[in-house]
């Protein structure tokens, strides 16, 4: 039926009968004449500009409180640094008996880490086929406290080198 074929008592059913769909739909949906209110109102340019700004302020706001921490983490693998040197200090003079064990897996690292000189966490997981990266990041890290290892960074990269020793199990 084309709508210029209707006559009048028709199409008021017709609008009624669409009314009707569309209060049906709005209920379905959960949409009151509020949302339909707010919806109205972001459609003038103040508020949006508005938004916008304080969208700009919080932006801002974050990559501020990013940067402190990520100079804090800077300070603090800085930090790392120094202790290690300092474990590496106080730790020269432990007898060979006194020297940590390695397990399998630790020794594997070592001796990977032995025939490439360095690598990163990312190239052990892949080499000793680790499912993740922190499995292989943890045992690098503890690794590199228990003083067989070195660790330096680039930039967001961390470096960890083989470090000889006299007396350790790992120098075989």
């Amino acid at each position: 039926m084309n709508m210029d074929d209707m006559g009048e008592g028709e199409y008021k059913s017709f609008d009624e009968e669409l009314n009707s769909d569309s209060k049906k739909i709005q209920e379905e949906m959960g949409i009151t004449k509020e949302n339909i209110s707010y919806s109205e109102k972001f459609k003038d340019p103040v508020l949006l500009a508005a938004l916008l700004t304080r969208t700009l302020e919080e932006k801002k706001r974050t990559n501020e409180l990013l940067s402190e921490l990520v100079r804090k983490l800077d300070k603090l693998d800085e930090l790392e640094i120094e202790l290690g040197r300092l474990r590496e200090f106080l730790g020269a003079g432990l007898k060979k008996e006194e020297q940590p064990m390695l397990g399998d897996v630790d020794e594997r690292i070592v001796e990977f880490m032995k025939k490439v000189g360095q690598a990163t966490s990312v190239e052990v997981q892949k080499a000793l086929k680790y499912r993740g990266r922190n499995g292989a990041s943890a045992r690098l890290h503890k690794l590199y406290l228990q003083g067989f290892l070195e660790k330096k960074q680039a930039g967001r990269k961390v470096y960890y080198l083989y470090k000889q020793k006299e007396g350790w199990q790992g120098d075989r």
